[in-house]
């Protein structure tokens, strides 16, 4: 879990490049729209999708996803002498300490966070929609304008994002 830090640095980060803008925002007629951007650290992947009314709006919805593998997770516990099948069964059992980790990182309601278990690793989710916490998560300025088709820019020309 000392990672985690760091995976929550990187979407911070991915929204602290964006910058302040001053682009009016002018409405369109489209459907919603949105982008998904994944990176890995190690064996850990962070995806994060991010949403809109239009490519001219304001992002009005922020998903984060991380996924960690077991065998990731039993070494930075130490546990590399329990076998597979009992720490996954540990790591399901813990399932609200992990979603606590993720809520204290991302200042959430600890509800808000969603946990997955595969064969092999932990998925944890967070769904933003209230995006005036999201300018706290990620100590913008309010002022920022985070209009979708320019963020979308910004992270397309990012090394080591994945866009799709």
């Amino acid at each position: 879990m000392k990672h985690l830090k760091t995976i929550s640095a990187l979407l911070i980060g991915a929204a602290l490049f964006v910058g302040c803008s001053n682009n009016a925002t002018v409405p369109s007629v489209s459907k919603t729209v949105s982008k998904s951007c994944s990176t890995e650290l190690g064996a850990m992947k962070m995806k994060f999708t991010i949403s809109a009314s239009s490519k001219d709006a304001k992002i009005d919805h922020v998903q984060t996803g991380i996924e960690m593998p077991f065998s990731v997770i039993k070494e930075l516990a130490g546990m590399t002498d329990v076998s597979d099948e009992e720490f996954k069964a540990t790591a399901q059992q813990d399932a609200e300490i992990y979603k606590q980790s993720v809520a204290s990182e991302f200042d959430v309601d600890v509800e808000s966070v969603e946990a997955e278990f595969t064969e092999d690793s932990i998925k944890l989710s967070v769904d933003i929609d209230d995006m005036d916490q999201f300018y706290e998560i990620a100590d913008l300025p309010e002022d920022t304008e985070l209009i979708f088709k320019d963020v979308v820019e910004k992270l397309e020309a990012q090394e080591g994002l994945t866009c799709e």
